[in-house]
């Protein structure tokens, strides 16, 4: 169970990495645009345990899941115990009284407990709706812990240690769910229980929506829909087919990529998951780091936050970059959209060890839709691309408030939420498309090959005082690349103020290697570049200020993947935004007008 394991053998680059993009576009007399992918869609597989007992057949011995113990050895869950262990706890489950007619919550982290809970429940065609650890930690957590138990009406919460969430098991317990720990389920030897058929209609999980655009929701998954959206992937990425994947990944299992495309994509192909135990988030790099010292993964999947975290230190530390790089096919970023400079960077130092560039990939989609549902399938020479619609999916560009809002069909779509017909009812459109809210446009208006460009979410967007309209999206991607790596993350402002303003969070390296008067001169600098050569107010930042504390998980301000949801942070720092709209401004307010750069008005 311990022996080291540093995952798939090295090869040389694979070639063809992708399947090239063939769209079949179709303009409309109502101005909006269909856009489908000519590609099949093969059959996919009918459940996620069939990935499970062929790969406990093929390689019985080869790593599934890895996470570090408390002496910081790598533990290893083999395919064949995996299987075997998935049979054992389903039938315990079953042995226990639980049936599919109540789902399970899963109250754990990333971890090996968690994912034999995951594939157990499976095996016993029970769902699972897994909640965020970091709610069981807070009153204002365990609020959102009872909504979520109050939709879902569990039989029990599975836990992988009961003492870390003490008061909310109780809190649970009062409500009448029951608490079953790790220790006590897979100690059980009355797993005699006959396991379910499975199909692929079959309920596997509920995943609550990041509530980025407005409360949470609960998303059901069939089998068939997992495995259908990643069918989609294969179609476009075949190197995946050529050599088992090695991941290190930390993004959460309660929210939909790392929850079914991570898991799924090792999962389907052989692969071995190296589970990280960092984040992004302060205090989380330095494990991300020893872990990617150790492991070389052949695909990383990460947000911008992460790749912007982890790039001082591949730049600093030539064996760290050399090892990162060593059997690397593709980068993945997800949850928002990385900033020029990360991608250069990043690029920079790909072509210093390989030689050429590497592919930086992104998608788009929801957790609503499986979640990818257009996906980058071609080496492109910056960010902003968002890729072409996946094999048998349909996306329409339908004309919403001056854009075109993203609108997707697949097998992959969730057919609507746990207990919310309303909700369900305006979720979809006349012709069955879920409307996510998303706008985008295609890159080239007469190549649908040359893919889309994210365009921002249109519930985020809002008007200033003067009627204009502030796209946040593209706004805070273009303040980012205007400030060179310094800004992490920035909150743009304001519904109906004079002019849009940035309260804004620093790269603490960077940040930390400036002194206070060439900090602000770089901010200001880049507030005078961000203005260069723009005309309209919607694309200008006149003042820009330094955020007085981080963004709070606890209040909303930011999800577990990292990204800062703009409506809960503006309503939380409303002081903050007054001092920055106060006449005159106060010296610490950094402004426009203070700098001018050639080809800037300021």
């Amino acid at each position: 169970m311990n022996a080291p394991h540093s995952g798939a053998q090295a090869v040389p680059p694979l070639m063809p990495l992708f399947a090239p993009p063939d769209i079949e576009m179709q303009r409309r007399a109502d101005g909006s645009v269909l856009l489908r992918s000519r590609k099949a869609l093969s059959p996919p597989d009918e459940h996620l345990l069939v990935w499970m007992a062929r790969w406990a057949d093929e390689a019985p011995d080869r790593p599934f899941m890895a996470e570090r113990d408390a002496s910081g050895q790598w533990r290893h869950w083999r395919y064949a115990d995996a299987w075997r262990d998935a049979q054992a706890t389903g039938a315990g489950l079953l042995a226990r009284g639980h049936s599919s007619t109540r789902p399970l919550l899963i109250l754990a982290p990333n971890g090996l407990a968690h994912a034999r809970f995951l594939f157990g429940a499976m095996a016993a065609a029970i769902p699972v709706a897994p909640v965020t650890p970091q709610y069981a930690l807070s009153p204002a957590g365990h609020a959102k812990i009872a909504k979520i138990a109050d939709l879902v009406n569990p039989s029990a919460v599975l836990v992988d240690d009961a003492t870390k969430y003490e008061d909310a098991l109780a809190m649970l317990a009062a409500r009448g769910v029951p608490v079953v720990s790790a220790q006590e389920l897979f100690a059980s030897k009355a797993a005699t229980a006959r396991l379910p058929t499975i199909t692929g209609a079959t309920p596997a999980k509920i995943l609550f929506t990041s509530g980025s655009t407005g409360q949470p929701k609960a998303v059901v998954y069939t089998h068939r829909m997992m495995t259908s959206n990643l069918q989609m992937t294969l179609e476009l990425w075949p190197f995946l087919n050529e050599r088992n994947p090695v991941l290190i990944d930390w993004l959460p299992w309660t929210h939909v990529f790392g929850a079914n495309n991570n898991i799924n994509t090792t999962l389907a192909r052989g692969g071995t998951m190296h589970i990280d135990a960092g984040s992004p988030r302060p205090g989380g790099l330095e494990q991300t780091l020893a872990n990617l010292r150790e492991i070389a993964p052949t695909l990383y999947f990460n947000v911008p936050a992460g790749f912007a975290g982890l790039l001082s230190h591949l730049e600093n530390d030539r064996t760290l970059c050399t090892h990162f790089f060593s059997r690397l096919d593709a980068i993945f970023y997800a949850g928002a959209a990385i900033s020029g400079d990360t991608w250069e960077r990043l690029q920079r130092l790909a072509v210093a060890q390989r030689g050429s560039p590497i592919p930086i990939t992104c998608g788009w989609g929801a957790t609503e839709t499986g979640p990818t549902a257009t996906l980058i399938h071609a080496l492109l020479d910056g960010p902003g691309n968002i890729g072409t619609p996946v094999p048998g999916g349909e996306l329409k560009l339908a004309p919403v408030a001056g854009k075109y809002e993203l609108r997707f069909k697949s097998p992959s779509v969730t057919t609507g939420y746990l207990g919310n017909p309303e909700a369900t009812r305006l979720a979809f459109d006349e012709e069955g498309f879920y409307c996510t809210g998303d706008a985008g446009r295609l890159a080239d208006p007469d190549d649908p090959n040359k893919g889309l460009v994210f365009d921002g979410r249109i519930a985020e967007d809002f008007k200033l005082a003067t009627g204009t309209w502030v796209s946040v999206g593209p706004l805070r991607v273009a303040l980012l690349a205007a400030a060179d790596g310094l800004i992490a993350e920035a909150l743009i402002l304001a519904p109906n103020r004079p002019y849009s303003a940035a309260l804004v969070w620093l790269d603490p390296v960077m940040a930390k290697s400036l002194d206070t008067e060439a900090l602000r001169t770089r901010l200001r600098a880049a507030l005078a570049r961000l203005d260069a050569g723009q005309s309209a107010s919607s694309l200008r930042i006149e003042r820009l200020a330094i955020a007085a504390s981080p963004p709070s998980m606890d209040a909303g301000e930011i999800n577990e993947k990292a990204y800062l949801v703009q409506a809960v942070a503006r309503d939380r720092r409303a002081s903050e935004i007054d001092a920055l709209y106060a006449e005159p401004a106060d010296p610490q307010i950094i402004t426009l007008s203070v700098i001018t750069l050639k080809g800037s008005k300021a």
